[in-house]
């Protein structure tokens, strides 16, 4: 065990010494560690930061302002109350249970399982592997890295980064921001009004109740609003989107969605660089479709619903037919539109009833 007083950069090159962080990934840990004041005037050692080297199986020191981890872990670490930041420097498996107030808490490889018990604004930095992070209570923030990662901001209106891998994350209580980014990934807001972004890959979406944004990105997605009134939109790819209870708006986006309505007055998005065919369901709400006539299908449901034809006039039609409950509109183009259970017909350039 050693004890340091360290300027900035000698801690950047303390660490860096290891090789276990990149560059990119170093750099964006010491600005979140600059961030809570421990390099600042004032802090207890003026522009240098008080420092602890320990192995594993040390007993964490008080009142260290950064704790750093070497060596093999020989069990759950568990303290760190009153250290400002947390660096574990292995590429073994970590697993720790840290206390305390606000902290940043870095690890470089390995499956770590990181719970954070106190109720500050902790920021996480997990590296390569499948890491496992319940951020708990507080306004966290936490960035998967690669690997197949498990997070969970628990209490807080929290921000949630899978970054790279096949992630799994849970948003909880508050209003949170989650990102996702590349791989397979399934993201639930909880609750709370949350803003969720999808990125590449085909992600499964779940809002969760509250007043939730949704952006799935690129690929095949599935989402699901949930509770509360919602704004989802598929992006590109073969999206499947519900809005379930509440006032929703679906945005198909590009590709051959399929967008189904709730409860509530719903509003589906069909019409806005939208070139795939898509089928529109209604709910039980008073819903609206616009459509832009690209080999769409419309079914209303049991409200008094109306459908946009947003890019023709009616004096485009060539043909209407009608087949049982389900009426086609043929125009110049060869461009068509099936709809039922429509009460009302709005074209581009006068209203139908």
């Amino acid at each position: 065990m050693a004890t340091y007083d360290l300027s900035r950069s000698e801690v950047g090159d303390l660490v860096q010494g290891t090789g276990l962080f990149s560059d990119p990934e170093w750099n964006r840990i010491l600005e979140a560690i600059d961030s809570t004041g421990v390099f600042a005037p004032g802090s207890t050692s003026g522009d240098k930061a008080n420092l602890e080297a320990l192995q594993f199986g040390d007993a964490p020191g008080a009142n260290r302002e950064i704790l750093f981890y070497q060596g093999t872990p020989e069990g759950p670490i568990t303290g760190g109350d009153d250290a400002n930041a947390i660096i574990f420097a292995t590429n073994e498996n970590v697993e720790a249970s840290i206390g305390g107030g606000s902290k940043v808490v870095a690890s470089a490889g390995g499956d770590d399982k990181i719970t954070l018990t106190g109720h500050g604004d902790d920021v996480v930095f997990t590296g390569a592997g499948s890491d496992q992070v319940s951020a708990g209570a507080g306004d966290d923030t936490v960035y998967g890295g690669t690997g197949a990662d498990t997070l969970s901001g628990g209490a807080g209106s929290d921000h949630l980064f899978g970054e790279a891998g096949d992630d799994s994350i849970d948003g909880g209580a508050g209003d949170d921001w989650i990102a996702g980014g590349a791989g397979d990934d399934w993201l639930g807001g909880g609750s709370g009004d949350d803003t969720i972004l999808g990125g590449s890959g085909s992600d499964t979406i779940e809002g969760g109740s509250g007043s939730d944004y949704v952006e799935a990105g690129a690929g095949d997605d599935s989402i699901e609003g949930g509770a509360g009134n919602d704004i989802l939109f598929g992006e590109a790819g073969d999206d499947f989107i519900s809005g379930g209870a509440g006032s929703d708006t679906l945005v198909g986006g590009s590709g051959n969605d399929t967008l189904v309505g709730g409860s509530g007055g719903d509003v589906f998005r069909a019409d806005s660089d939208d070139a795939g065919d898509d089928d529109l369901v209604g709910g039980s709400g008073r819903d609206d479709f616009f459509v832009n006539v690209s080999g769409d299908t419309v079914v209303g449901g049991s409200g008094f619903d109306t459908i946009h034809i947003t890019n023709y006039d009616s004096t485009d039609a060539k043909t209407v037919e009608v087949d049982g409950d389900i009426t086609t509109y043929t125009f110049e183009d060869g461009s068509t539109v099936s709809f039922s259970s429509i009460e009302r017909i709005i074209f581009h350039d006068q209203e139908q009833s």
